[in-house]
């Protein structure tokens, strides 16, 4: 006779598809309703977990579109300015090579992080010359670089901040349940032995299939004290 544990890396969806099964049963029968109470709390916590998880999701999902979206802003600033010096000297010249020493495609193919890092000194080179065109991309690509260190930092936030909530809400709420499942257990089985029911009695209170590929490890309940 055994529980399931139900593993730490499992969804919420199936933590409440476990939850509503073993309300359902212990609803169901005279031995099981003194627990019910314990599992409806649990059942509410989860919609509050549930909720967190889906607003740092949703966080996150946001810092990332604003990365993507300067991204993009500096990406068009990169290809504008090619053209631009390309229009004006040529595509032999030494200033396209200064700017240029390898294609832009290879600049816009970075990362955020790393195309910064790649074009800061644009700026400051592009301000000193005598374009206006010029010096009106090195102005955009500032800008871009302004707004990429600030993307990037709301974007590790985002993730500190998912990170945080599984840790403090998700994994504990799965310890929780655990813990319930297995003291629930034990207090059916003995309940059950009492009454001299089948040694499975308690069993039946608690899922057995899993719709996820991982089944649940199995532990052994507590022995009464």
């Amino acid at each position: 006779m055994a529980v399931a544990i139900i593993r730490e890396a499992a969804s919420l969806a199936l933590h409440w598809e476990h939850i509503v099964y073993t309300l359902a049963r212990l609803s169901a029968h005279s031995l099981g309703k003194p627990f019910v109470a314990d599992f409806k709390a649990l059942e509410k916590r989860l919609d509050a977990v549930e909720s967190g998880q889906r607003n740092v999701w949703r966080d996150e999902v946001i810092a990332q579109a604003a990365v993507d979206a300067v991204d993009d802003t500096l990406d068009d600033a990169t290809r504008e300015l090619s053209r631009q010096l390309r229009f004006v000297d040529g595509d032999r010249s030494a200033r396209v090579k200064r700017y240029f020493p390898k294609p832009a495609t290879r600049f816009t193919a970075l990362g955020l992080q790393s195309q910064i890092e790649a074009v800061a000194s644009w700026p400051q080179s592009l301000k000193a010359e005598p374009e206006p065109v010029l010096k009106k991309l090195g102005s955009d690509v500032a800008a871009a670089i302004s707004s990429a260190k600030s993307v990037l930092d709301g974007r590790v936030s985002a993730a500190a901040a998912r990170a945080d909530h599984r840790v403090r809400e998700v994994v504990r709420f799965s310890e929780d349940h655990n813990r319930l499942r297995l003291a629930t257990h034990a207090a059916l089985t003995s309940a059950g032995v009492k009454e001299g029911l089948a040694r499975d009695f308690a069993d039946r209170f608690f899922r057995r299939e899993s719709r996820e590929s991982n089944e649940p490890e199995v532990a052994e309940p507590p022995k009464p004290a």
